[in-house]
């Protein structure tokens, strides 16, 4: 069995998924309390820039990246009690 590198690319991708959908909650929170100052909504600005800015960067970065890369492999010759044709 491999595991290749676009394991970390789904690991990464659920996290800043995670975080995008917390940054939802917090507008849905903020316009729910009618708490839309200056303050809220300039901090709201800047954590969206730099969410926009990190998946600009992570794909600027790694746009030439061979996902299909093993990160490790175990060998092929593992016998694994499930997989046993011992019938």
């Amino acid at each position: 069995m491999t595991i290749t590198l676009s394991a970390v690319l789904l690991l990464y991708g659920s996290l800043v998924a995670f975080i995008l959908l917390l940054l939802l909650i917090n507008i849905y929170h903020l316009s729910r309390n009618a708490s839309l100052t200056l303050v809220s909504f300039s901090m709201t600005v800047a954590v969206f820039s730099l969410i926009a800015i990190t998946l600009f960067a992570t794909h600027w970065l790694l746009q030439n990246t061979d996902w299909q890369t093993p990160l490790f492999s175990t060998p092929g010759d593992i016998s694994f009690p499930w997989n046993r044709d011992s019938f």
